[in-house]
């Protein structure tokens, strides 16, 4: 007297049909949910790491709407030291800028984000009708000012919940997209199973 195969298969089949279960509670909520938050973060970051555009040695055009050159840039201090800036922002009257040191300061208040640049030991000069140049101890200039909210930032289809598939869905834009995802996520889920 034995175990009949029923007896024996019936333990696995209930093993699998509830790691089937947390596979698809894991595939529509909790991991879109992990995805999304991963995706906030990386945007916090990318945000903050504003300066990284700054190369030493290097002419950095796309830097702050100004050409920069630095001779030595401290990526963890944000500190530039020879900096050479021409500032064409306003066209009538660029400006360049000579300076013997500099920090990037970063001032973040509620959900806006203030980038200046601070110079040390250096000189303006002005061209517009004549030249002028000026001597600084100390220079300051706003580069960027810009709100953080990477909150809006756009959910991609690994972030859909099951509450935004069945919208989506409904949506005639995106209704191929999101049948491809569910169905994508239930042959993961129901591949447990077998």
């Amino acid at each position: 007297m034995g175990l009949s195969p029923k007896q024996l298969l019936l333990p696995f089949l209930l093993f699998g049909f509830f790691i089937t279960l947390f596979a698809l509670l894991t595939s529509f909520q909790l991991g879109p949910e992990s995805n999304r938050q991963f995706e906030l973060t990386l945007t916090e970051i990318g945000e903050s790491k504003i300066s990284t555009n700054i190369k030493p040695a290097t002419f950095s055009e796309s830097a702050f709407d100004f050409v920069l050159y630095t001779d030595h840039y401290d990526y963890n201090n944000d500190t530039l030291e020879k900096v050479f800036i021409y500032d064409e922002r306003s066209h009538e009257q660029p400006i360049v800028i000579l300076a013997d040191r500099g920090h990037i300061i970063k001032k973040n208040s509620n959900d806006v984000q203030t980038i200046w640049l601070h110079l040390i030991n250096g000189d303006l000069y002005r061209h517009a009708q004549t030249q002028n140049q000026i001597q600084f101890e100390e220079y300051q200039s706003k580069l960027i000012e810009k709100k953080l909210n990477p909150v809006n930032r756009e959910k991609s289809s690994n972030s859909w919940t099951i509450h935004d598939l069945i919208e989506l869905v409904a949506n005639y834009e995106f209704q191929y997209l999101a049948i491809h995802e569910w169905h994508k996520r239930f042959a993961i889920s129901l591949a447990t199973l077998v």
